[in-house]
């Protein structure tokens, strides 16, 4: 069974009737014993804060603690300040960058909250997360530069040739007083080569299309690429243990008469990604009431994409409590391994598993610098992993 404050966040990403979910989440609220605190770091460790204080408001006063409304109401302003602001600066980068003939695609953050949320304020986001060619990285970094970014603390420390080949993304920050007030993150891949799921900017061109930011044309990608983007990150990466990743997805597949099937299942069957994709899918189902596409229907209810998801809606309900823990971390990577397919794929994900996981667990703290890849770093006495 969920404990109350799950049983409320799963209410709030409700998108098929959201009254319904009101009046449900009235009647946990008046008939259990509620930890507001708790639900409320929990929807922080969620990143669904907006349709929490959505929910609650929907729902009525009675029971509801005013500081708790107050501090949702205070975090939600802030997040649309934040995205308004991250929009402004993100087109004046972007008109820099393409000066210099370079082209830029925003994903994710403030362009899928636009684009397939419909409002801007109902998705929190931290970065500005723009997919790029992997050549034109060099003069991004000097461009972002002379605009007063700086490279970021890990970046620094590490190897440009390490970066180039196992990292996915470049990051920039712009600090005023000490503190962060733009984030930029350039990507030239989806995840880590440790993942298999590099895919380019070049594999994604035929998706690009042209798109409207605030009376400013640039280019965009289609739902079908929002959504593989989506899935690699959520689930092929982060293994869906946030409900925003299940909503992300919830809201790409509400778009489905755009979606262009053919072209998405023939990239997933290439990363060797369907069962995440259909897991993902199903999750949207389960939790947010969006219907499963008619395209995807028999694989997203076949059993073994039913057992991937029930596992993983058992995860989401430990998020809080099971973050670092040896158990969680290990059903992750028995995620990885189960939801990928290929019998060498699934090697080299037990491999990284008995190296990020098994060993750190069973040797003492003093020996795990035996296990690091001292030869990324430019200065091999920092002694945190790679």
């Amino acid at each position: 069974m969920h404990s109350s404050e799950i049983e409320i966040l799963f209410h709030a990403v409700n998108l098929n009737d959201r009254d319904a979910a009101a009046r449900a989440t009235g009647i946990v609220i008046g008939g259990r014993r509620i930890d507001w605190e708790k639900l409320l770091e929990m929807s922080v460790v969620h990143g669904i804060r907006p349709q929490l204080e959505d929910l609650l408001n929907r729902t009525g006063s009675a029971g509801i603690p005013v500081s708790i409304r107050e501090r949702l109401g205070t975090a939600n302003s802030e997040n649309l300040l934040r995205q308004l602001r991250s929009i402004t600066e993100f087109l004046q980068v972007r008109k820099a960058i393409n000066d210099y003939g370079i082209d830029v695609v925003p994903f994710k953050g403030f362009w899928l909250a636009e684009a397939m949320y419909g409002n801007i304020a109902a998705r929190e986001s931290f970065d500005v997360d723009l997919f790029i060619d992997i050549q034109d990285l060099g003069k991004i970094k000097l461009l972002m530069q002379d605009r007063g970014y700086v490279i970021t603390s890990l970046v620094t420390e590490l190897k440009e040739e390490y970066i180039l080949k196992e990292l996915c993304e470049y990051n920039f920050g712009k600090f005023e007083d000490g503190t962060c007030v733009f984030h930029f993150e350039f990507h030239w891949g989806s995840s880590r080569p440790l993942f298999r799921m590099n895919i380019s900017l070049n594999d994604l061109r035929s998706q690009i299309l042209s798109g409207e930011l605030q009376g400013n044309r640039l280019q965009v990608f289609s739902p079908a690429a929002n959504l593989l983007l989506a899935v690699m990150h959520h689930g092929g990466k982060e293994q869906y243990v946030q409900l925003k990743q299940v909503l992300d997805i919830a809201h790409i597949i509400r778009m489905d008469k755009d979606i262009d099937w053919q072209w998405l299942r023939g990239e997933a069957g290439r990363f060797r990604l369907e069962r995440v994709l259909y897991t993902g899918i199903r999750l949207a189902n389960l939790i947010t009431g969006v219907e499963v596409p008619a395209a995807v229907e028999r694989e997203v209810n076949s059993g073994s994409v039913r057992r991937l998801a029930a596992g993983r809606m058992r995860m989401i309900s430990k998020t809080v409590t099971g973050l670092g823990k040896f158990s969680f971390e290990t059903m992750g990577w028995f995620f990885h391994i189960r939801s990928r397919d290929g019998v060498l794929l699934k090697i080299h994900f037990f491999r990284h598993y008995v190296r990020k996981v098994l060993i750190p667990w069973m040797v003492p703290r003093r020996f795990h610098y035996l296990f690091y890849n001292k030869e990324a770093r430019i200065n091999t006495k920092i002694s945190h992993a790679v």
